[in-house]
């Protein structure tokens, strides 16, 4: 039998909490060149954090490798490293009594979306205001610096995130995390890419009966909760030449059906609210408020029945309590009280149904609506009612009363270079699209599919920054746009630290 005097296990206690202290860990693969760097601090002091580069064994090599210093008066500081796909050597000096500690080694990710060979972010305009923001582009899995240099990226996560996945509406949340859609899944992570939160929790694939198929946006509330946009299929009774009805009816009641002519389905939309521990505390739902007939008999110009609301976005205004939910195929924005769940205003095109239409032909096929710091609906408008007109940016202030009208009070055209217009003679027109206000009211947004573009432009219609995601096509020998979906932002180092430190555990 061995016996460990105390001072043994306190020793080794201490050597563990030191290692546990000690970031990042050793050996790790790093999918971030900007990094936290965490080490014991016995004293009150200051620190030299130097980085070098290579996988350095000895002091000597480690000091001839020297590639940055950064000093710190604390045990913890935020440093870059200057490439994926590198390896690198760390250690902290004690400037008091010169004493160096141990050398730490580490290497950053490499993958092909992070080798500048073939992908890039390349920049467009730059006016240098937004210098120490970082933008996330979900098509690509990167955030990006605003020289639109890599600097993080979503590795894969064994049972939630695949090579292959289609990553969407990937941002900072309010509690300094990440949250994203990954496939039909809801995910929140950190900064090291550790799953804090997932819906649905038995991970099972979703299907399009299931209420809970998640899709297009996902957002974290103040309060610690969760919105999510949802789908849910409803069944109804097909008219007949003697019965010119159409109902809602239950799967279980349907009877034989050979022909597939007696019953027909659509999908409605919900929006969900969850709690940390997953449970429903709120939801509402599309099939409550339209109208199934009436969206029988709406024809679209091939004169063929469009039953497709999609709804593709929302936004939460908290403070006033009105969720803002947007139906692209009607071009129609709802507001619905929370939590009583009645439409209290409809903007939109003339389908009618449960509500009041205003803003008639301002937009059409919307996506991403938002209410400003100034109290305005705003929204990127895909314009595809328009053949030949590029998306657009629209702000419109909503009316006071039943006998006022929208108002439209700002527009902008996004840009696209002459090689995108091209495109968009080739393909649909651009679909999906986001639009966020910034806290100084310049407005961030990213043009998206076919698209890659992101870009930032001031009230006075002055674009500041403006980029477009590209991967190399080495059989045409040429930059190719790589389609996304949404992009967000960071606005300032001071964000982008606080999502460095939060819920770190590794």
């Amino acid at each position: 039998m061995f016996k460990f005097s105390a001072v043994f296990l306190v020793c080794c206690l201490i050597q563990i909490v030191a290692n546990a202290q000690v970031q990042p860990a050793e050996g790790r693969v790093l999918h971030y060149r900007i990094i936290g760097f965490s080490f014991p601090q016995p004293a009150a002091g200051k620190y030299l954090l130097e980085i070098a580069s290579g996988n350095d064994t000895t002091t000597e090599a480690f000091e001839k490798n020297i590639i940055k210093s950064t000093e710190t008066k604390t045990n913890r500081v935020v440093a870059e490293v200057p490439s994926f796909g590198s390896e690198y050597t760390w250690r902290v000096v004690n400037k008091a009594n010169k004493a160096k500690g141990s050398l730490h080694h580490f290497s950053t990710l490499k993958v092909p979306q992070l080798d500048p060979a073939t992908a890039r972010f390349r920049l467009i305009t730059n006016e240098r205001k937004y210098n120490d923001a970082y933008v996330f582009v979900d098509a690509t899995r990167c955030m990006y610096n605003m020289a639109g240099l890599p600097v993080w990226y979503l590795p894969n996560i064994p049972g939630f995130v695949t090579e292959t996945a289609q990553v969407r509406d990937m941002k900072l949340t309010p509690h300094g995390t990440i949250t994203l859609l990954v496939g039909e899944n809801a995910m929140e992570v950190n900064y090291d890419a550790e799953v804090l939160w997932y819906m649905p929790k038995d991970k099972k694939p979703r299907n399009l009966e299931d209420a809970n198929h998640y899709h297009h946006e996902f957002t974290r509330l103040k309060n610690g909760h969760y919105m999510v946009l949802g789908n849910e299929t409803v069944w109804y009774k097909t008219p007949i030449p003697e019965d010119n009805s159409l109902y809602e009816i239950a799967q279980k009641d349907m009877k034989p059906d050979p022909g597939h002519k007696m019953y027909g389905s659509t999908l409605f939309g919900t929006v969900l609210e969850y709690d940390k521990d997953g449970k429903v505390v709120w939801s509402w739902k599309s099939s409550k408020h339209f109208d199934i007939a009436s969206l029988y008999y709406r024809k679209i110009p091939n004169g063929l029945v469009n039953l497709d609301l999609h709804q593709n976005a929302f936004f939460f205004d908290e403070q006033n309590k009105n969720i803002y939910i947007s139906f692209k195929p009607i071009s129609q924005v709802v507001k619905v009280k929370y939590p009583a769940g009645n439409i209290v205003a409809t903007y939109g095109r003339s389908y009618e149904f449960n509500g009041h239409l205003d803003g008639e032909g301002f937009f059409c096929e919307q996506h991403s609506c938002k209410r400003s710091q100034e109290g305005y609906l705003y929204l990127f408008n895909n314009n595809l009612c328009d053949t030949t007109g590029l998306p657009t940016i629209l702000m419109m202030k909503e009316p006071a009363s039943s006998k006022q009208h929208m108002e439209k009070v700002w527009e902008f055209e996004c840009p696209v270079e002459e090689a995108q217009k091209v495109q968009l003679k080739r393909f649909d027109k651009s679909h999906f699209g986001n639009v966020e206000e910034l806290p100084n009211h310049d407005i961030f947004a990213s043009i998206c599919s076919p698209y890659g573009n992101v870009f930032i432009v001031n009230r006075a219609k002055q674009v500041l920054w403006n980029a477009v995601s590209e991967k190399w096509n080495e059989s045409e020998k040429k930059w190719d746009i790589v389609p996304t979906y949404r992009a967000s932002i960071i606005t300032s180092q001071k964000g982008l630290e606080r999502l460095i430190w939060a819920k770190k555990t590794k």
